[in-house]
């Protein structure tokens, strides 16, 4: 919506507004009007809303007359209103971003949108990704839900070998090292093994342990 409204001395000296090409309200030439081109049919003297046929997505331009004589648009009384399109809701019902995100626009863009907040995404964002925090080691594959609701959103990891666990960060074969190894230390020795180094006295495999004979 947008109203105009003209100064008290404007209202009795008499101004009407004009649509205009952008060429004309540079020049502030009035050459060639017609009708069709006057936003208001009458003066205005008090304060009136724009038809909406008016405001376009784009650049419209303006300039204001007194008896179809431009003076007072050299004079400085022109109006230049550039209107973007809102690509920031699905339906009227819904909140702008669906509240996920901030309806912006650059200086050169031609429309609104929405920049989500981290996690969601979308055209509104109206996705929600609980893998945009990249939750899997080890080059594991995050596969989400992409529920929009944060009490229902989760995310599942696919494990790459010898990594179990579930954002895959244990190491396959570490819980039985630690339980087998109960006369030593369990010491990972790659990114994929772990080896049990025994005390001293004793010595063997994990599964058969027993006292060496060199120790009393």
């Amino acid at each position: 919506m947008l109203l105009m409204d003209a100064d008290e001395t404007l209202k009795s000296y008499g101004i009407q507004l004009l649509n205009v090409s952008k060429d004309n309200f540079e020049s502030c030439s009035a050459n060639g009007l017609t009708e069709d081109q006057f936003v208001f049919p009458h003066h205005i003297n008090r304060s009136e809303q724009m038809d909406s046929k008016w405001l376009k997505a784009g650049h419209q331009y303006f300039i204001a007359l007194h008896d179809k004589d431009s003076q007072l648009c050299k004079l400085g009384l022109r109006l230049n209103v550039t209107l973007k399109t809102q690509d920031c809701q699905s339906s009227p019902l819904v909140p702008l971003c669906s509240g996920n995100g901030v309806c912006q626009t650059d200086q050169w863009e031609r429309a609104y949108y929405c920049r989500c907040h981290h996690q969601y995404s979308g055209k509104f964002c109206e996705k929600c990704d609980a893998c945009l925090n990249n939750p899997c080691k080890n080059n594991g594959v995050c596969l989400s839900n992409g529920s929009s609701d944060p009490h229902r959103r989760m995310c599942t990891c696919l494990c790459p070998p010898h990594f179990t666990g579930t954002n895959c960060s244990e190491v396959i074969g570490k819980e039985n090292c630690k339980r087998m190894c109960t006369e030593g230390t369990c010491v990972q020795v790659s990114s994929t093994s772990f080896k049990c180094f025994c005390r001293a006295e004793f010595s063997g495999q994990a599964d058969d342990w027993r006292r060496s004979p060199f120790r009393s």
